[in-house]
């Protein structure tokens, strides 16, 4: 990679980063958001079904345009999106106007994720194209972890509003570097093996005979991870605080998680050619979910409960990262965005209907050990979804990957 392609990469990394902290900002903040506006604990899982309608809202109109427009111009103005929202946030008083930020927060962090994804993918060598989106992901869960440890300092000295201000602020110096430094983009590619001539990039492409089946793993893959991501995020700090836990060590506990997210994913993305990009997938999804259940019966104990959350993250959040960049490789360069786009709006269905289910189940006192037992299944059933996708991607191989999971077509602008 030259030093154009590097700079492309780095860029979209710091968008993930941001991406990441403003996700994982929420959580730890909960108690005192519902104390300060005077409303429950158990009406955030809407605040966290706002968001995600916007996030699917914003990944599956977003990428298409990312597809039609290129790159470079979608993620600037869904960057500046989320960071005026973060800061709408931070002087809102009223709940109402907390949820209506919220919803359009996602629709920019929705709308921005498949175009790095993407953008990132484009520039990588073909062979080489899932490791670099891999490792690129590795910003995401180190800007969780960084929004948890962050919030455990801010919040008790500052109050939980001073956390958006920043979530704000940086973003919006980011949009002024990514417009300044991302190259100008030639959109115009000729067509792709397997493009049909005389058609633009459309939800239909992905689902012609030789994209159906895959296309439907994906989705349910997705929705099964995300789901589980979101739901375990949101609501884990606010269930160590019922099991007796401070507000200071529940975000520590965030950044724990996210720490292991950070280090997993770099030994995913570091992870030996031989062995294929859908084993370690799928081991990571199947132990993690393990892994999760066990944090329920690990909180007794503090530094028990730490080793518990640390392996938890190093599984299901480094493979709801390098999700992403398999998602990459399994469409081709005209359809990659809106391919991934897509899969991310679909996970995000499930992430809408999880929360607020989970709130409920907080509010009646559901035992605590059982609820991250229900948080540990969808990772073991996207296993199983993971392994049905890449059974399908070699019974029925095509222009869009190689043995690796590569494109072998040059696609940097």
């Amino acid at each position: 990679m030259g030093s154009l392609q590097l700079r492309v990469v780095l860029l979209c990394s710091v968008v993930a980063f941001l991406d990441g902290f403003d996700m994982q900002s929420v959580g730890p903040a909960a108690k005192e958001i519902a104390t300060d506006l005077n409303v429950l604990t158990v009406h955030f899982g809407w605040l966290s079904s706002a968001f995600q309608i916007g996030f699917l809202t914003g990944s599956m109109v977003f990428g298409p345009l990312g597809d039609r427009l290129g790159r470079k111009w979608p993620l600037v103005g869904t960057t500046a999106l989320f960071a005026v929202c973060s800061l709408a946030m931070a002087v809102t008083s009223s709940f109402d106007l907390l949820l209506l930020f919220r919803l359009f927060a996602g629709i920019g962090l929705g709308g921005a994720t498949p175009i790095y994804v993407s953008l990132a993918s484009d520039q990588a060598p073909p062979d080489k194209r899932a490791r670099v989106v891999t490792l690129m992901s590795v910003a995401v869960p180190l800007g969780g972890m960084a929004a948890g440890l962050v919030s455990s300092v801010l919040i008790p000295m500052f109050g939980w509003r001073a956390v958006f201000f920043l979530g704000g602020i940086v973003p919006l110096a980011a949009t002024a570097v990514i417009a300044v430094a991302l190259p100008k983009e030639d959109v115009k590619r000729p067509p792709a093996a397997g493009q049909r001539m005389g058609t633009t990039t459309t939800v239909q492409q992905l689902f012609v005979a030789e994209e159906r089946v895959k296309t439907t793993w994906l989705w349910l893959t997705s929705l099964m991870v995300w789901s589980a991501l979101v739901v375990n995020a949101f609501w884990s700090p606010t269930l160590m605080q019922q099991a007796g836990w401070s507000v200071a060590t529940a975000g520590q506990m965030t950044g724990v998680y996210n720490l292991g997210g950070v280090l997993g994913t770099i030994a995913i993305g570091a992870a030996p050619a031989r062995l294929r990009s859908d084993q370690v997938l799928m081991i990571a999804l199947a132990v993690g979910g393990i892994l999760i259940a066990l944090v329920g019966l690990s909180l007794g104990s503090k530094p028990l409960m730490t080793g518990v959350v640390f392996l938890s993250g190093f599984c299901t959040s480094a493979a709801g990262y390098a999700l992403l960049a398999f998602s990459a490789t399994v469409y081709s360069a005209f359809m990659r965005a809106t391919g991934v786009g897509w899969a991310l709006g679909f996970g995000r269905i499930g992430a809408v209907l999880a929360p607020p289910a989970a709130g409920f189940l907080v509010a009646g006192a559901f035992p605590v050990e059982q609820m991250y037992l229900f948080f540990g299944v969808p990772f073991v059933l996207a296993s199983v979804f993971v392994s049905l996708l890449w059974r399908e991607m070699e019974r029925r191989p095509s222009h869009t990957r190689t043995t690796t999971g590569a494109n072998p077509e040059n696609v940097a602008p």
